[in-house]
């Protein structure tokens, strides 16, 4: 399996840092592709930040289809999501997304510790959204 981890961010540090992480966590045979956002903010911290990182992850979409089975994006704003999504038949999904649905298998209630001011409005509404 080859799997695309999409840092939607500009920072190709903390690419190679995610990509690390992937690695050791991945099953045998997982081949992790990691791939930084070509344009956009170093770090997400805002809305118009987040709405700039779809249209780089769909370029980033589109720059590897055919090279992957399926897609990780790796912001806790899960931006570029949805419309990557709608951009490829392959399963993608995103860290928070994919938190949220762990955590709902495992408890009614869960707990959101985050370290900036925009966190405090985008995740419950991530969550709302995401069930």
């Amino acid at each position: 399996m080859k799997l695309l981890i999409i840092n939607p961010n500009t920072t190709a540090a903390l690419t190679d840092k995610i990509a690390g992480i992937a690695r050791g966590a991945a099953a045998p045979g997982t081949e992790i592709i990691a791939a930084t956002a070509p344009f956009g903010a170093s770090y997400i911290s805002t809305p118009e930040e987040s709405a700039v990182a779809v249209d780089a992850v769909l370029e980033v979409i589109a720059g590897h289809e055919g090279g992957f089975d399926g897609a990780v994006i790796a912001s806790s704003s899960d931006s570029g999501l949805e419309a990557a999504v709608s951009a490829t038949p392959k399963p993608v999904t995103a860290m928070t997304k994919a938190a949220l649905n762990r955590a709902r298998r495992l408890g009614t209630r869960i707990w959101y510790i985050g370290f900036q001011e925009i966190g405090l409005t985008l995740m419950p509404k991530l969550a709302a959204a995401y069930g």
